[in-house]
């Protein structure tokens, strides 16, 4: 819509100034530069509104009245304490004369426990 007021009557015949109020086509006077014409319409950058816009803003609902029915997940359990205790191990093979030992204490054991 490019032009400018026009004037329409109303039910009651009384002349009425009316604009159009889709995208202008062309600009009103710039200072200096004059009237422009667009070639692209400048399109709005909110989405507020449209269809998409109500969609996400429904299932942004849904989601948040869901997670409120679901119990929280609860606290892991600490880890225990290590006791402190050792192992010894004496590990024999081969010949008679070779032998290791071998001795652990609790955080090791902990540790191989978990791999």
């Amino acid at each position: 819509t490019d032009r400018d007021a026009v004037h329409v009557r109303d039910a009651n015949g009384v002349a009425r100034e009316v604009v159009g109020s889709g995208q202008s086509i062309v600009t009103r006077c710039v200072p200096g530069v004059g009237k422009l014409r667009l070639r692209y319409n400048i399109m709005p950058v909110h989405e507020e509104g449209s269809t998409a816009w109500k969609e996400v803003k429904a299932l942004e609902t849904l989601l948040r009245e869901r997670l409120a029915q679901v119990a929280p997940e609860p606290e892991p359990e600490p880890e225990p304490e290590p006791v402190a205790s050792e192992v010894g191990l004496l590990l024999t093979g081969g010949t008679a004369d070779h032998q290791h030992e071998v001795s652990l204490v609790a955080d090791d054991l902990i540790r191989l426990e978990r791999g």
